[in-house]
């Protein structure tokens, strides 16, 4: 199956969408993680 995208060139378009979901859930996590923090900060003056 692989051979048979790396022929046709689509493979690039497996990788892309990979990488562009690889890149979601890293910014998504990023995102918790800095309510996460803030919301920690917020238990620890109280």
């Amino acid at each position: 199956m692989a051979d048979k995208l790396r022929e046709d060139g689509k493979i690039w378009v497996v990788v892309a969408v990979v990488a562009v979901v690889f890149g979601g859930i890293v910014v998504n996590m990023l995102r918790i993680e800095s309510k996460v923090g803030k919301i920690e900060k917020e238990l620890k003056i109280k």
